[in-house]
């Protein structure tokens, strides 16, 4: 196989694992993006759980300060009662210690069914923060594997860039031009494709017979429909490369 070929195709091989990298590596904030939500949206629920049985606590202390208040006013106007002089002030006072007993035991039973509300949202909590903490886990895990991971990516992709500038030296000025343009095309692809029976690697169609005749004799040809770089394994000798 002609030399420049052999480097032609190293290079190609460098050029595309980069490609590769680079995709990879802007994917990697959207992975990540998603595993932060995920992780938000379990915090948010353990969060959630949280404030009902606080909120359910709050609303049982509000509940027995009111009792006690309405006990101690009941008390202070059953103490005061000896100093009455008039019967409309001890029947306005005894209603209210009357409506104050009612009230009171209004509040009770409110109490009992919060506590009972109570009771069961704590379970439930302690039910969402259980399931939700091995996931949680899990994927703190997995964003601190991408972090390595995304690492290892530009390490890599770092030492392919600096290879990659001595790997394409002794390649036919007019290739090299073909090529760059194919690999930095939007399409993509591979630039320089194997022929096979006749067939293009790119777009498989079948080549003219003067473009065969070029890549038998062992170098790099264009395909006539789709442009791309094409060679002859067997003329090459890439079984022996």
């Amino acid at each position: 196989m002609a030399q420049w070929l052999g480097t032609l195709l190293n290079l190609q091989k460098i050029d595309l694992r980069i490609r590769d990298l680079r995709h990879r590596l802007a994917l990697l904030p959207g992975e990540m993006e998603n595993l932060m939500r995920k992780r938000s949206t379990l915090e948010a629920a353990d969060a959630a759980a949280a404030a009902a049985v606080r909120k359910l606590e709050a609303d049982i202390r509000r509940g027995e300060t009111e009792v006690e208040r309405l006990n101690a006013d009941s008390r202070r106007l059953q103490q005061q009662s000896v100093m009455v002089k008039t019967n409309a002030e001890y029947t306005a006072m005894l209603s209210t210690i009357a409506h104050n007993r009612e009230r009171v035991g209004e509040l009770e039973e409110q109490i009992l069914e919060l506590m009972d509300r109570l009771d069961a949202e704590k379970r439930a909590c302690a039910r969402t923060v259980s399931d939700n903490a091995a996931e949680i886990k899990n994927l703190k895990t997995e964003f601190a594997e991408l972090l390595a991971f995304a690492d290892e990516v530009k390490a890599e992709l770092a030492r392919l860039t600096e290879q990659r500038k001595s790997s394409g030296f002794g390649i036919d000025p007019a290739v090299a031009s073909r090529y760059n343009t194919l690999l930095n095309g939007k399409k993509g692809g591979t630039p320089v494709v194997p022929v096979e029976n006749g067939i293009c690697g790119n777009c498989h169609l079948k080549l003219t017979p003067q473009t065969l005749i070029q890549i038998r004799q062992g170098g790099v040809g264009s395909c006539d429909n789709c442009q791309h770089l094409v060679y002859d394994p067997a003329a090459a000798d890439l079984s022996n490369d």
